[in-house]
């Protein structure tokens, strides 16, 4: 199954998200330390899938109260999925998956590289820059050109992905790392 790409902001993207951080802070109660909306459709103006990339930020040592409070809410631990310091989870409650939108989730330790690669990489993106569009027109044509198959789009824009992450990590550390 495809997901369509958007070709414009939808400005619901925020309260697709405030609806699934809402239901995760009640889940979660104090096992977590805050909760980031990264990705594409964290971005204003950003061509995007309509899935939310949610990650859910624990203290060292409380994975585990987050992950039996998570699997309560509805969710499957999937172990780090290739990533260390990040770990994946899907949504299995039924009735959830029809009453929230879709959307990725990950909890990872405050320390994360991970995190703070997505969080560098969205807060630069906000900014005016020619990053977005730099990205928006290829993650467009390989939506089309794969007919929005989501392994060959984001193969194809992880180069340009990366370099922009790299930057702004270094902007955030105060210069080349």
């Amino acid at each position: 199954m495809t997901v369509t790409m958007m070709k414009c902001h939808n400005s619901a993207r925020p309260r697709w998200f405030s609806g699934i951080r809402r239901v995760l802070e009640a889940g979660l109660g104090d096992a977590y330390l805050r909760i980031e909306h990264v990705g594409s459709t964290s971005i204003p103006g950003v061509i995007a899938k309509p899935i939310i990339d949610i990650y859910v930020m624990i203290a060292v040592g409380a994975f585990e109260t987050a992950k039996e409070r998570l699997v309560q809410v509805g969710y499957a631990h999937e172990g780090d999925k290739g990533i260390p310091t990040r770990e994946a989870f899907d949504l299995l409650g039924r009735e959830l998956k029809v009453r929230l939108p879709k959307h990725h989730l990950y909890a990872c330790a405050d320390d994360s590289p991970e995190l703070a690669r997505h969080i560098a990489f969205r807060e630069v993106m906000k900014r005016p820059s020619e990053y977005k569009e730099r990205l928006g027109q290829p993650k467009w044509a390989l939506a089309e050109q794969h007919d929005n198959d989501k392994y060959p789009c984001m193969d194809g824009k992880a180069a340009l992905v990366r370099k922009i992450a790299e930057l702004a990590l270094q902007d955030t550390r105060g210069g080349p790392a």
